[in-house]
């Protein structure tokens, strides 16, 4: 592919339009324009403003990036999207995962890794920040031609047509997004609040680029939510057959705590006899504290969450570039403040769990700490990566 071009599109409905001009100024040395429902009082929804916002690609981009109103971005945003497009021209990347998804999940463990690029897994297509290439936006304008159900949203309608087309979604690492908290216009605030699983204000220039690396997707995802830990794998269940990679497939088998540990050889008892030696060696008080925020099982959980984020370092593709890549300390610590936040609600409110990610922190350190010690580590199984 030759030169990039990306234009840039925000989407937005006629209440919330200056929220969108605020977007705008964030990009004020680029050409972007404003797309406004066009049917905002057929109710709330997203799709209809999708398929508008990609339709106003340029006629001499090459690429297309489609955000929503309600987003703060990274310094020097549109480098480096460029920088990361030019990893993988040919694919839609995303530039945000919400801290309770799974693909938020994924961003953690290949950001903690050291890496720059992975393929996303199985979900809904995070559309709040998406490049797409020029065919691919064609593709998709075409399969959404009269749609039957125009209330769908508009992640969901997109994931089914990468699974349809067999279109790999990248993720970036970290996000370069940020969701705002503002009230939803279509109804999703029991939700919670909704940001990014890793987002840092500013990056070094050209991070994408020095050299970076692009990896292959996961078999095997470990996932920390609702204070549990469990593990979807592209395996099925009682075979030898696999799921599809990615965002060809919507979901892959999921395994419990247990069934986990089994599969990699995990000591569970061992685990939980570190957890109590790290208990017993902290204060009363500090004892009494964590127990009054978090049951016995959020506790517990928020422990080996730690323990799986450090131990996932040994999981192929993971395991080809842990400790190669330098990852920032800023973008360390947002990693494992979106870990406490985002896998334990609802436990607590998100407010309260960013309230109290300080007092919570020494448990996810505890448990990394465990693991880096630990003789536990799995032995590298292959897997590929590319490098950019």
């Amino acid at each position: 592919m030759g030169e990039l071009n990306i234009s840039i599109s925000i989407m937005t409905h006629p209440m919330r339009r200056r929220l969108a001009k605020e977007v705008a100024e964030q990009l004020s040395h680029e050409t972007v324009d404003i797309i406004i429902d066009p049917d905002p009082w057929s109710g709330p929804a997203t799709l209809r403003t999708s398929i508008k916002a990609w339709a106003s690609i340029k006629p001499d981009a090459t690429h297309h990036i489609v955000l929503q109103d309600d987003v703060l971005l990274v310094d020097q945003f549109m480098d480096h999207v460029r920088d990361a497009v030019s990893m993988s021209p040919h694919t839609p990347v995303a530039f945000h995962t919400d801290w309770m998804s799974r693909n938020g999940m994924v961003v953690r463990l290949g950001t903690w890794s050291g890496a720059r690029m992975i393929d996303a897994v199985p979900e809904y297509t995070p559309c709040l920040a998406l490049v797409m290439p020029r065919h691919q936006i064609e593709g998709f304008l075409s399969f959404v031609k009269d749609w039957p159900d125009p209330l769908e949203a508009d992640d969901d309608v997109m994931r089914k047509y990468f699974a349809a087309y067999q279109i790999q979604l990248k993720l970036t690492l970290p996000n370069l997004v940020e969701h705002l908290r503002y009230k939803s216009l279509v109804g999703n605030d029991s939700q919670g609040k909704r940001s990014s699983s890793c987002f840092v204000s500013t990056l070094e220039p050209q991070y994408f680029l020095k050299p970076s690396t692009c990896l292959s997707g996961l078999d095997d995802l470990p996932y920390f939510r609702r204070a549990e830990i469990t593990l979807y794998s592209r395996q099925k269940q009682d075979s030898s057959e696999y799921y599809e990679q990615g965002t060809a497939a919507y979901e892959w088998s999921k395994l419990g705590l247990k069934e986990f540990a089994s599969k990699y050889d995990i000591d569970l008892d061992h685990l939980m006899e570190q957890y109590n030696s790290f208990l017993d060696q902290q204060d009363v008080d500090q004892i009494h504290l964590w127990l009054k925020l978090l049951s016995p099982r959020a506790l517990w959980g928020l422990w080996i969450s730690g323990y799986i984020l450090e131990w996932s370092k040994s999981l192929a593709p993971l395991s080809n570039i842990a400790h190669q890549e330098h990852v920032p300390e800023q973008v360390r610590d947002r990693i494992r403040s979106t870990l406490i936040i985002g896998g334990l609600f609802p436990e607590m409110s998100h407010l309260e769990l960013i309230e109290h990610t300080s007092n919570l922190m020494p448990v996810v350190n505890a448990g990394i700490e465990a693991a880096h010690k630990s003789n536990a580590m799995i032995p590298y199984r292959g897997g590929s990566e590319s490098h950019v």
